[in-house]
């Protein structure tokens, strides 16, 4: 669902290119920024790509979400879509890291 150079090497992660260094850098020179306003999910979980994580519902009919499946299945005693962070941009020139509002469970789908 995302572009082929977006795969960081010999990992599962998915980064932007631009986003990617050569060696490490040390956090504290990085300014961190926050956005605070709402940002659209671009990927929710109902995509086609992710029907084969989705568990059915019942004969031939997958769960909207794997949230959904997880909270009705096997609830974990705390099932809450606590406030999160997302990454939004990278700007290593400028040192400098953007980040907006997100939901736990944006990362869980």
């Amino acid at each position: 669902m995302y572009p082929n150079a977006w795969q960081v090497p010999s990992t599962p992660l998915i980064a932007a290119p631009e986003w990617l260094v050569d060696e490490p850098l040390e956090l504290r020179s990085l300014a961190l920024e926050l956005d605070e306003k709402p940002c659209s999910v671009v990927i929710d979980g109902s995509e086609a790509q992710t029907l084969t994580v989705r568990p059915l519902r019942a004969r031939g009919i997958h769960f909207d979400r794997y949230t959904a499946a997880v909270k009705q299945l096997d609830p974990p005693r705390l099932f809450e879509s606590r406030p999160s962070y997302r990454l939004l941009d990278v700007s290593l020139g400028q040192r400098r890291l953007k980040f907006g509002m997100a939901a736990y469970f944006d990362k869980l789908d």
